[in-house]
């Protein structure tokens, strides 16, 4: 909700506490999560390095899980955030596997 309504340091507290809750807990999946939540705040904030940091530690952790629509996710929010610094190439690179990973889920839901 405070993400939502671009709340930012608030959502930012919210995410790091639920990222520690989550570490605690051994939880990857919610570490997971968490550290994407937290690379979105850190896009909101224009804090471009910090956002790529965190999507690839959560993309690492999605990878590790095999989960494949998080996956996509993640290789989507990363490409946003170097897109940003204007590593285009990069950028588009990771949004086409995010691409054929969704094209895959599609064909065996499909």
């Amino acid at each position: 909700m405070a993400y939502a309504q671009k709340k930012y340091e608030r959502a930012r507290k919210l995410y790091e506490q639920t990222l520690g809750i989550r570490q605690e807990l051994g939880d990857k999946r919610g570490i997971a999560e968490a550290m994407a939540l937290l690379g979105r705040v850190a896009f909101a904030q224009e804090e471009y390095q910090q956002a790529i940091e965190l999507q690839e530690k959560s993309l690492a952790l999605r990878q590790e899980l095999s989960e494949s629509r998080a996956i996509a996710e993640s290789l989507s929010d990363l490409s946003d955030a170097l897109d940003a610094r204007g590593e285009h190439d990069q950028a588009a690179k990771l949004r086409q596997e995010g691409l054929v990973i969704l094209q895959a889920i599609k064909g065996e839901t499909g």
